[in-house]
This record gives structure tokens, C-alpha cells and sequence, in this order.
């Protein structure tokens, strides 16, 4: 094994320690009673239309003249390469550690998000901002989000997450990246990828568990109103999390977000949850990862279980009134529509997977377009028509 290899195992037995102890504060809520475990939540993929052009590309975040593609391959040489006029590398050994090969033409390899940018918009990065989207896209704190890797691997790769695709060599590192990234940015893991995570979690040492215990609030409608004496005050709700463990069963409402605001002076939050009349105080968790503050509300009556609701869903208005005894401030507040859908809910009706000659053929059918994510049968059988290999054919 060459020293690139090793260097690769070590770095990343390093970071895995690190990530270990940072995830208590990524998920804060509903975590077991072990509190240094590691939980990936599992939630079903969104499916919103995706663009790559919404993650900004191989900026130069600290100026120095090189941008994120140079500075992995700089990073990850295990000859460095010399650095010229305009960042220009020549020079330079690079050992591929998704299959082993050796490389002195860095042209020759691609800078492959371990978790890809198509699979992170399904996880979660949806209801990102740009500069999150940008930072994600260029993230070369976290030692496992980008790596230089032979071109035709990585293309191979896709968009495709670990239960459709998995490295020839250092699966395990590969794995434990994967959770790493994952959690760092609160991502979720749909129940194809817990079952891979889960089937090498003591093989590969792990410290991630999947827990199906939550479900993301797919698409929230958040309204903010300005503060009460200066216009320039806000509040906003965002990352939403509901507990469907008792709300499947008649049980209570236990729902958890993230509140920013620009109040130099911010109140805790109370809570109105479902119509309910008398505000609750929300509890303080933990802080947020973008500096805001995670609260959790409980409803103090059951209400109606989620299977009882038309098509397995659920409405909910959460309401937060930000004066320190909990009554209404109308000027001084957010409002979150919350639509929760459960993972048992009917799902779509799909189209039946034929396999069409041309995307005008599919588009005459009213099957475009054709999504990995939603119809992966009609995708496989239609995967060529998908150009350039985003998991969506017939844009």
C-alpha cells in the first residue's frame, strides 16, 4: 500500500474522532440516551427540481490566487506539486483513493464531492441559502468533502449515494466520510443508505446510528414579521423538525426549529401550536450551526394522528411569540405553515417503466422528466437518454 494510503486511513481515523464529538450539537433533538452516539436521521429524498448552477464552483475563498480544485490537488499530493504564476501546478504524484491508481497528470483527475452536490439538495440542502450551497460546494475544512480521484470513477459515481455506489478501495474510509459529511450539515439519509451504514456499522467502526424517528418538513412556508420598533429587526423560523414517534399514535406534538434573528435584545420564544390558545414556552437546546439558537415546542394536548389525515398528511401552524410572558405580540413574531408528511403516506402515482426511443417519445407520453429519485424503474430503463448522468433524463 502506497504512503498515500496511509496517509488517507490516518487522516481520516483523526477526523473521525473530531466528528464523533461535534455531532451531539449537530443533532441536538430526540437523540437517544446516549448522548456521544451519533445520529443520522432518515427521511425520505426531496424531490424539488435540482440545478447544479445553484452551488457555486471552485471559488477562491481566501484569495490566495488558487481555488478549490487547486487547492485539494495541492492538499492531497503525495508528491506536492510546484505552484506557479496564476496557481498553476507542474509537478506533483496524486494516488486516487477510490480505486488505488497513481497519477502525475493532474489533469487526470476529478474533484469529486464524496457526498454529491445532487444527492445533498435531496438531503436537505434544498432549503440551503447560496452562501451555504457555495460553502458546501467548497469545503476544504471537512478532510472527507472533496477528493481527487480518478475522472472516469467519479463519473461513473454520478449523483448516486452508498446504496447505489461504493468505492474499489477504502470502503470503510468512504463510509465513515459519508456520515461525517452527512451530519456536519445536517443532512438525512433515506432508508436505502441506513440500510448500508447500518450493515457495516461495526465492521467499518462507525459512529453514526440511523434512527427513522423524524421526518424534515419538506417544502415550509415561513412568514416573518419586523420587530416592534425598529423596522430592521427580524425573526425567522427555518429547519423545522417533527417527531412522528407519538403523533402516529394520537400522542402529543414535539417539534423542534432553528430562530434567527438581528434583535440585539431577542426573548425566548413561546410557542402556539394547532390552534391550541394558551402559548407555551419553547425550551432552549442548543446553538445552531449558522449561529441561531435550536428550541423545542410541545403541544400540551394529543391531536390527530397523522394516518388519520387525507392523504398521510398533516398541517401544522407554529407560531412564536417572542415577549418574555407569552402573550401575543403581533408585531413581533413568525408564523411557519408547516405541511408534515408521513413516511407511511401513499406515495405518487408512478409512471409504468417503459423504455422510450427518444426524449420526444417520453415527452408525447407525459412521463418527462424522468427522475432516479422518484421512478428509479422507469430511470433504469430509460437511463440513456439522461446526458449528462444528473439522474434526471428528458430535462
Amino acid at each position: 500500500m502506497g504512503s498515500g494510503h496511509v496517509s488517507f486511513h490516518n487522516d481520516m481515523k483523526r477526523i473521525f474522532i473530531a466528528s464523533s464529538l461535534l455531532v451531539a450539537l449537530v443533532f441536538p433533538i430526540n437523540t437517544p440516551a446516549t448522548a456521544g452516539d451519533g445520529v443520522l436521521w432518515i427521511a425520505p429524498d426531496n424531490t424539488s427540481s435540482y440545478e447544479r448552477s445553484l452551488f457555486k464552483l471552485w471559488v477562491d475563498a481566501d484569495g490566495n490566487g488558487c481555488d478549490t480544485r487547486a487547492e485539494v490537488l495541492i492538499k492531497e499530493a503525495s508528491v506536492k506539486p510546484k505552484v506557479g504564476a496564476k496557481c498553476k501546478l507542474t509537478g506533483g504524484t496524486w494516488i486516487s483513493s477510490y480505486d488505488g491508481v497513481t497519477y502525475k497528470d493532474a489533469s487526470k483527475l476529478d474533484i469529486d464531492h464524496l457526498v454529491p452536490l445532487a444527492e445533498a439538495w435531496r438531503s436537505g440542502a434544498w432549503e440551503w441559502d447560496e452562501q451555504q450551497r457555495q460553502d458546501f460546494a467548497n469545503d476544504l475544512e471537512q478532510e472527507w468533502a472533496l477528493n481527487a480521484v480518478t475522472a472516469s470513477v467519479n463519473r461513473s459515481k454520478g449523483d448516486k449515494d452508498i446504496s447505489s455506489w461504493l468505492p474499489k478501495k477504502n470502503l470503510c474510509a468512504y463510509l465513515i466520510g459519508w456520515a461525517s459529511v452527512k451530519s456536519r450539515y445536517q443532512l438525512s439519509v433515506d432508508k436505502a443508505e441506513a440500510l448500508v451504514i447500518n450493515k457495516y456499522y461495526k465492521s467499518c467502526g462507525l459512529g453514526h446510528q440511523t434512527k427513522e424517528r423524524v421526518v424534515r418538513n419538506p417544502v415550509p412556508t415561513v412568514t416573518s414579521t419586523q420587530g416592534t420598533t425598529n423596522s430592521a429587526v427580524t425573526y425567522q423560523i427555518s429547519q423545522v423538525v417533527i417527531d412522528l414517534t407519538t403523533l402516529k399514535l394520537g400522542g402529543i406534538l414535539n417539534l423542534t426549529f432553528a430562530m434567527n434573528t438581528n434583535d440585539t435584545e431577542p426573548q425566548s420564544p413561546y410557542c402556539l401550536i394547532d390552534g391550541i390558545l394558551n402559548a407555551m414556552p419553547a425550551t432552549f437546546v442548543a446553538e445552531a450551526r449558522d449561529g441561531g439558537k435550536i428550541w423545542q415546542c410541545v403541544s400540551p394536548i394529543p391531536i390527530q394522528p397523522i394516518e388519520q389525515s387525507p392523504s398521510g398528511r398533516y398541517a401544522v401552524q407554529l407560531l412564536t411569540v417572542f415577549t418574555n410572558n407569552g402573550q401575543k405580540d403581533e408585531l413581533r413574531k413568525v408564523v411557519a405553515n408547516i405541511d408534515v408528511v408521513s413516511a407511511q403516506s401513499p406515495s405518487a402515482t408512478k409512471a409504468p417503466a417503459v423504455k422510450y426511443a427518444n426524449c420526444t417519445a417520453a415527452k408525447a407520453a407525459k412521463v418527462t422528466p424522468i427522475k432516479r429519485a422518484t421512478n428509479p424503474d422507469l430511470y433504469a430503463m430509460n437511463s440513456g437518454l439522461d446526458r449528462d448522468k444528473d439522474g434526471i433524463a428528458c430535462e
